[in-house]
């Protein structure tokens, strides 16, 4: 945690893979059943509950390493125990009243409800993202497969999300920043409804992304004409390309609007929602040119490169400047690129409607 908070993302994941296999070596991935509470807890039982949150700790990290990044989780759920901490939920309950010290009224063994970076219910439903649209396996599944299991993690991603309280519900979109209400918030409270709100959208981007695999028909797919096939395959492909779009636009939006939530020292770890949403917006447009929405994603792209500039830091080091500049230039060369994309594209258009009908 300590070098991801500071931008060294390489050892990050160097540290990462050997708390991984020293969570494992401490049998952290197995549940024990606690026992009734009728006194202080033991020192064993105090330690036993310590391996199994940094279980937590390192799952949820591994999941969300997996789904930036690419790559393998080093966290196989076939050999976990996902069963979640006890009284896990109620820490939605507590958070409102959270300052940046623990209250009086949470110390001792009643009060230990766990407070993780993230909630596991999600961290779950990443690991299935990676696994069912992102491996290898899954790059030998057929339109259908795929778009089936877009729609069941969609399920099951709504699931979650409403099963969040309300104070801390990621919205389906957003699409005005008066949707977002971060005002008031102390610390701790507003980064858990930032962060959940980003992650949330994020995921739904990802998942929905990955329907634009199905857009080429499969040689193997069958003895379905093409124009059967098409119809079949591009409703639902275009249904999660817009879910996708969406999705992404509303993590601008919200960013923009919740800014004074933000702790300077969660940097890092957000700086990469607002990267993610304009390439996926930045390819919608390169596709699209002509799109209605086109011109509006375009000034939400230049907005976003404003935006980085604005994400709180509370340690401005030499890292953190050059990464803001890299990312800034990266955002205005998207801007450049999708102007001049939509600029070709009416050129493009406009000299079609001014051919006389014998030549076209």
């Amino acid at each position: 945690m300590h070098e991801i908070f500071l931008g060294r993302l390489r050892s990050a994941s160097m540290f990462h893979a050997i708390a991984c296999r020293m969570v494992f070596s401490l049998g952290g991935q197995n549940y024990t059943v606690p026992k009734p509470q009728e006194g202080p807890l033991t020192h064993s039982e105090r330690g036993r509950r310590q391996i199994r949150l940094l279980f937590w700790l390192t799952y949820i990290f591994d999941k969300d390493i997996a789904l930036r990044t690419g790559q393998p989780p080093l966290m196989s759920d076939d050999y976990c125990d996902l069963t979640l901490p006890e009284n896990y939920l109620k820490c939605y309950e507590y958070l409102p009243g959270l300052s940046h010290s623990l209250s009086p009224e949470l110390s001792g063994d009643n009060g230990l409800t766990p407070h993780l970076p993230g909630d596991p219910r999600l961290s779950h439903i990443k690991e299935k993202t990676s696994r069912l649209l992102y491996s290898a396996q899954a790059a030998k599944k057929t339109p259908a497969q795929l778009l089936f299991d877009i729609r069941d993690l969609d399920h099951e991603l709504e699931n979650w999300r409403l099963s969040i309280p309300l104070t801390f519900r990621p919205q389906l979109s957003i699409s005005n920043e008066s949707q977002v209400t971060v005002e008031g918030m102390q610390l701790p409270r507003s980064m858990r409804a930032i962060t959940l709100h980003l992650e949330y959208h994020h995921l739904m981007t990802t998942i929905h992304r990955a329907s634009g695999r199905c857009m080429q028909r499969p040689e193997a797919e069958g003895p379905m004409d093409e124009a059967g096939w098409a119809s079949t395959i591009e409703s639902g492909v275009e249904s999660s390309i817009a879910l996708a779009l969406e999705a992404s636009r509303s993590t601008l939006v919200y960013l923009k609007a919740a800014l004074n939530g933000l702790a300077g020292e969660a940097f890092w770890i957000v700086v990469f929602y607002p990267t993610a949403a304009m390439i996926t917006i930045f390819f919608n447009i390169l596709m699209h040119p002509l799109h209605g929405r086109a011109v509006a994603d375009l000034e939400l792209l230049r907005s976003a490169a404003n935006l980085i500039c604005e994400l709180p830091i509370s340690r401005l080091t030499s890292r953190e400047v050059a990464h803001t500049k890299l990312v800034n230039e990266f955002a205005t060369e998207l801007v450049r690129l999708a102007k001049s994309a939509i600029a070709k594209a009416k050129e493009f258009d406009k000299e079609l409607e001014t051919q006389p009908q014998t030549d076209r």
